[in-house]
């Protein structure tokens, strides 16, 4: 161990009647705080934006391929062809996760003397429905995969709600088609109800059988609305839409969710500038903190450091025992930190502790992603950070006179 180690481990250890003691124990908490606060801020952001972006994509996908002429929204699309050589052109990229053909049809439902407009998102076999079943409050799914067709519905808690509605009830929807003056009615039984928290989305759709819609607007059964692709990676989400769309013939568009829903995700986005604030802010506290510890240790060790200047130590030297005293300080506080802040990043992700109101959260509890790349990177920054500013404070050391330094006390 070298010299200005050696010293450094002694001086982490001050004596109860020293003054430093107090202002060393404050760092660390300061530290371990700070660090524990900015772990929490980035794994809630983290989840949240995972959980809404999760919740969305399970309604509209990542990307949607569809009719040139058909727009954005997610109702009453022209048909395009289910084609084959399309769909394997599509499997080869790797990207993609899973692909879907799917068709929506706006419709009325009349129930319990009451109407309520809702959009029906018809599937088939290949319809991924893992986010509805993890959120089903009752019932089941739509029996999508069966041969013989199935007049069963999925409706949301938010519509159940409204119309006075339960599982194994029958309802009566109406739609009506482009050109026709009456309404086509079809006769639905509620097989299961869900509920994902997100409103917008809630008191809007419900989900049945793409054959339904096919028979409704008078279309082949090669005839789907649009074709639903979901990524491994939504961070890939722009690009990969880009390639697609060179991929895609010219009667084709392509359109993604953050054009869908630009509101949603310009949101999501707001999010980072209020965590990079709390991060900038507990940096901040951290740093104050270990550079009022150094100066007191500083000033109470001022002889100290007259007499190795006096057996010939060099001003570096001395600065060099201060910030490896402050660094011992930094790391201890940074454990506590990681065991505060991961520990209640632990429990929360498992048990769900804190709850939250879904009206105003899209979701029963605050989300937790713990994510190992993150974490590496706030202990790294807060360290780097932290260290850096207590450079120029031990420039002081280089003023003080060694026979001054050895008179004080």
């Amino acid at each position: 161990m070298g010299a200005e180690l050696f010293i450094a481990s002694r001086l982490v250890k001050p004596k109860k009647e020293s003054l430093s003691g107090p202002s060393i124990k404050i760092a660390v908490a300061s530290v371990s705080i700070s660090l524990a606060v900015m772990i929490s801020a980035v794994c809630i952001l983290r989840g949240f934006q995972q959980e809404i972006r999760e919740k969305v994509s399970g309604f509209a996908a990542h990307i949607q391929v569809h009719s040139f002429v058909s727009s954005a929204s997610q109702t009453e699309n022209p048909p395009m062809i289910y084609d084959s050589g399309l769909m394997v052109k599509l499997k080869n990229y790797p990207e993609i996760k899973h692909i879907q053909a799917v068709a929506y049809k706006t419709g009325i439902i009349q129930a319990n003397q009451q109407i309520l407009g809702v959009t029906l998102k018809g599937g088939g076999s290949d319809l991924d429905m893992q986010l509805i079943e993890n959120k089903l409050v009752k019932g089941r799914l739509p029996l999508l995969k069966d041969s013989t067709l199935k007049y069963e519905i999925l409706l949301s808690q938010n519509i159940a709600d409204k119309l006075l509605l339960d599982t194994g009830q029958d309802i009566r929807m109406y739609f009506l088609n482009e050109g026709e003056n009456s309404p086509r009615a079809r006769r639905m039984k509620i097989v299961g109800i869900y509920n994902t928290g997100l409103e917008d989305f809630d008191q809007s759709f419900a989900f049945t059988d793409i054959r339904h819609i096919q028979k409704l607007n008078g279309w082949n059964k090669n005839e789907v609305g649009m074709i639903e692709i979901i990524l491994r990676n939504i961070d890939e989400l722009e690009i990969v839409s880009r390639k697609i769309y060179e991929d895609l013939p010219s009667n084709l568009n392509v359109t993604n969710i953050h054009q869908t829903y630009p509101q949603i995700f310009d949101w999501l986005e707001l999010q980072d500038v209020n965590v990079l604030v709390i991060l900038i802010l507990m940096i901040i506290v951290a740093a104050i903190s270990m550079i009022s510890a150094l100066f007191i240790m500083i000033v109470e060790k001022t002889q100290l450091i007259g007499i190795l200047k006096a057996l010939g130590a060099s001003s570096l030297s001395i600065r060099k025992i201060f910030v490896y005293t402050s660094t011992f300080i930094a790391l201890k506080g940074m454990l506590y930190g990681n065991a505060i802040g991961i520990g209640l990043m632990w429990l929360q992700k498992h048990f769900q502790v804190v709850k939250l109101p879904v009206e105003s959260y899209f979701m029963e509890y605050v989300p937790v992603n713990l994510n190992l790349t993150n974490l590496l990177i706030i202990n790294i920054a807060t360290f780097i950070l932290c260290i850096g500013s207590l450079l120029l404070p031990t420039l002081t050391i280089t003023r003080i006179s060694p026979l001054r330094a050895i008179r004080y006390h």
